[in-house]
């Protein structure tokens, strides 16, 4: 069962990353010759922007207004929160730039280290 659910949740996060980076890449072709000027001071800046910031927004809007990202309503998955919806859910999509969180289903069982932090529990409908 564990097993099932890490499995439903790496397929899940893949098809929200192809949702975020699809238009994310169309930008960056549109403007290439702003994205080859970027010194390397600020290219941190740059893919924080383009990337984590863009999928930390439609995690927190998709799970706090429906409970679930669109990879979670294709695998069947809900983010339940166990008191105020909106803070968990705020800290549960703040918590996803800690790395190596995936490791973290060996010691917490069914949940990710920020699934602990933000009080949530993804479950099948």
């Amino acid at each position: 069962m564990v097993a099932e659910i890490i499995w439903k949740r790496l397929y899940s996060y893949l098809i929200d990353m192809i949702i975020i980076s699809v238009p994310m890449y169309v930008y960056m072709i549109v403007f290439w010759d702003k994205f080859i000027t970027i010194t390397p001071g600020n290219l941190l800046m740059t893919a924080l922007m383009i990337q984590f910031l863009p999928f930390l927004v439609y995690s927190f809007v998709a799970e706090a207004y429906f409970g679930k990202t669109v990879g979670k309503k294709v695998m069947n998955l809900k983010v339940i929160a166990e008191k105020n919806r909106y803070k968990s859910v705020l800290i549960r999509s703040i918590c996803r730039l800690i790395p190596l969180d995936l490791i973290t289903f060996i010691f917490l069982g069914d949940q990710l280290l920020y699934d602990y932090l933000s009080n949530t529990k993804v479950m099948y409908q």
